[in-house]
């Protein structure tokens, strides 16, 4: 048993990059487990840490990598709890994942931080600027509303009152990526 905890604490310590497959993926899930289950902030911040933070292709066969996005998936309910009550390192892990993440998890990403614009709008865009910079404002991210069964209307909505929350941010740093944000928002709406 010592020699099994010995091990997991030398690949833990020794995770390398994400082109590392095992030893990385592997520290990647147990962070994230540790977060989920034990609700340590401090491994969501070592998490956030160790993920990349541009766009990453893993090795082709790196099976390590989709068992990691896997669980990094299933643990998005707890996330997105910790988002939506304004947690700011949930809200920056999710940003973090992103990078990371496709295809239905990405979107269900964009979805859980999209949400926070109206209640967190500041939030919102300290953490895509933390992670992006301030000259970025994806679509997916102001318009995923997670409901396609809306009208419409309903959808313009939405959309008009996550504009109106972006424009409530009076920080001067994030002014310019609230304008960027604002003006993706104002084109999303007039093109349907």
């Amino acid at each position: 048993m010592m020699l099994v905890i010995t091990l997991l604490a030398g690949a833990l310590a020794h995770a390398g990059k994400p082109e590392d497959c095992e030893p990385y993926w592997t520290k990647v899930a147990a962070l994230n487990e540790q977060y989920e289950t034990a609700h340590k902030q401090d491994s969501a911040v070592q998490l956030w840490k160790l993920l990349p933070t541009g766009k990453t292709l893993p090795p082709e066969g790196c099976q390590a990598r989709i068992d990691s996005l896997d669980h990094l998936e299933r643990a998005q309910d707890y996330r997105a709890k910790r988002i939506l009550a304004g947690d700011k390192t949930a809200i920056q892990l999710s940003f973090r994942m992103l990078n990371v993440a496709d295809g239905a998890f990405a979107e269900r990403i964009d979805i859980d931080l999209g949400k926070i614009i109206v209640k967190h709008p500041d939030l919102f865009l300290l953490g895509l600027k933390s992670e992006y910079g301030d000259e970025f404002c994806s679509d997916g991210l102001l318009a995923n509303l997670g409901e396609y069964d809306l009208s419409e209307k309903a959808k313009k909505a939405k959309l008009t009152e996550r504009e109106t929350a972006l424009l409530s941010v009076k920080e001067g740093s994030l002014k310019k990526l609230r304008d960027l944000c604002v003006s993706r928002l104002k084109k999303l709406q007039n093109s349907k």
